[in-house]
C-alpha cells in the first residue's frame, strides 16, 4: 500500500536507475563505481532516518513534481552533457526531499544532499576555474627529477628524453581531487568525529592526495612514452590500469582516516572518562 514514502523512494529508484544509466552509456567507469559508493553511503544514512516522522506540504510536492518532470524532459537531449550528469544527483535529491517531506526535506535530509553535492557539483566548478594542467606538468616533472631523470616543462608538455606527453585538462588531477573531495564527505557523514580542526584536515588531505597520486600516474605515463612503450601506456591511460591509482587514492585516504579516527575517538573516550 502506498505511503508518504512510497512514492518518493520509488521515484528515487527510477532517477537512480537513469542516471546510472546514462553514465554507463558514456563510458564513464570511474564516475559510475563513484556514484555507487555515494549511493551506498545515502542508502546507509536513509535507513537511520526510517523512523523520522515527514510531514509532506501540498505546495512542495507540487514543486517536487514539476523538478521531477523537468529533469525527466532535459534528460534524454542533455544526456551526453558532462555537467548536466554531473549535476543531476542534486537536482533529483532536491525533487525527492521536497516530495517526501516538503521544505523541511532540505534541513530532514541536508546530509544526503551535501553527499550528491559532492558527487559532481564540484567537478563543473573546477572546470569554470583555470585549468591546473601546467602545475600537475611541474609537479610531475619535479618528481621524475626527485627520483634521478631529467625533464623539462614547456606549459603542459612534460618532455623525458626525446619523448613528450601533454597533459590535458581531464589528466589534469581535477577529478581525482574532486572525487576525493567526495570521499572525505562520505567518511565525515559515516564516521563522524569531532573537531573542527579535524575534519578540515581530512578533506585538505583528501585533496592533497588525489593530486599527488595523480601526478605520479602522469610521471609513470611520461617513462612509459620515453621508453616507447605504448601497449602498457595505452592500459595504464585509458585501461582498467588507470582506474588503479583512483582506486589506491581511496584506500590509502581510508586507511589513514580509519588509523586517525580510531586514535581520536580513543583519546575522546579516556578524556570523558578521567575524573575532573
Amino acid at each position: 500500500m502506498f505511503n508518504t514514502r512510497t512514492i518518493p523512494a520509488v521515484v528515487a529508484a527510477g532517477l537512480a536507475a537513469i542516471y546510472l544509466t546514462y553514465i554507463w552509456r558514456l563510458g564513464d567507469t570511474a564516475h559510475w563505481g563513484m556514484s555507487l559508493i555515494f549511493g551506498a553511503a545515502i542508502s546507509s544514512l536513509l535507513w537511520d532516518k526510517r523512523a523520522t516522522t515527514l510531514n509532506p506540504q501540498t505546495a512542495a510536492t507540487g514543486l517536487g513534481a514539476v523538478l521531477v518532470a523537468a529533469i525527466l524532459a532535459l534528460s534524454l537531449p542533455l544526456s551526453d552533457s558532462e555537467t548536466f550528469i554531473r549535476l543531476m544527483p542534486l537536482l533529483c535529491g532536491f525533487a525527492v526531499a521536497l516530495l517526501a517531506a516538503g521544505f523541511q526535506g532540505f534541513s530532514v535530509y541536508r546530509q544526503e544532499l551535501m553527499l550528491l553535492f559532492f558527487l559532481g557539483v564540484p567537478r563543473v566548478i573546477f572546470s569554470l576555474i583555470q585549468d591546473i594542467s601546467p602545475i600537475t606538468a611541474r609537479f610531475s616533472a619535479f618528481l621524475l627529477w626527485y627520483v634521478g631523470y631529467d625533464p623539462t616543462v614547456d606549459g603542459v608538455f612534460l618532455r623525458l628524453g626525446s619523448q613528450a606527453i601533454r597533459v590535458w585538462e581531464g589528466c589534469s588531477g581535477a577529478e581525482s581531487i574532486c572525487y576525493m573531495l567526495g570521499i572525505a564527505a562520505v567518511c565525515l557523514m559515516l564516521f563522524p568525529i569531532k573537531g573542527r580542526t579535524f575534519q578540515i584536515a581530512a578533506v585538505s588531505v583528501a585533496a592533497l592526495l588525489g593530486f599527488v597520486v595523480n601526478a605520479i600516474r602522469v610521471s609513470f605515463l611520461a617513462v612509459l612514452v620515453m621508453r616507447d612503450n605504448f601497449d602498457a601506456f595505452v592500459y595504464w591511460h585509458e585501461g582498467d590500469g588507470s582506474l588503479l591509482f583512483g582506486t589506491g587514492s581511496v584506500a590509502l585516504f581510508g586507511l589513514l582516516y580509519w588509523v586517525v579516527s580510531s586514535q581520536l575517538l580513543q583519546d575522546q573516550s579516556i578524556s570523558s572518562s578521567s575524573p575532573k
